[in-house]
């Protein structure tokens, strides 16, 4: 699971909206890919939840958890935001 932040700039013209949440994914060191959990959650893990859709007006942000779905042996290497042409945003994992 991750916290994530979206933001957008104050000089923006207009909302960011977006379902962001699907553009997350988790991926491991040999080059393996996890998405996201398709399911929601109760108690565990820590809220909020990152909202599926979002709408951020100029200046503002909106974060939470994602949980993805990787096995218990694979360790996580990089969190990506990618829109299925573009990786438009990477995290490195320590």
């Amino acid at each position: 699971m991750a916290l994530v932040e979206v933001c957008n700039r104050e000089s923006a013209t207009s909302p960011l909206a977006t379902e962001v949440f699907t553009l997350f994914s988790a991926h491991d060191g040999s080059g393996g890919q996890y998405t996201r959990a398709s399911s929601s959650w109760d108690v565990w893990p820590p809220r909020p939840q990152f909202p599926s859709e979002i709408s951020v007006a100029p200046g503002a942000c909106a974060s939470g958890w994602v949980l993805f779905s990787v096995p218990p042996d694979v360790r996580v290497a990089s969190i990506t935001l990618d829109d299925g042409s573009v990786t438009l945003a990477e995290w490195l994992v320590g």
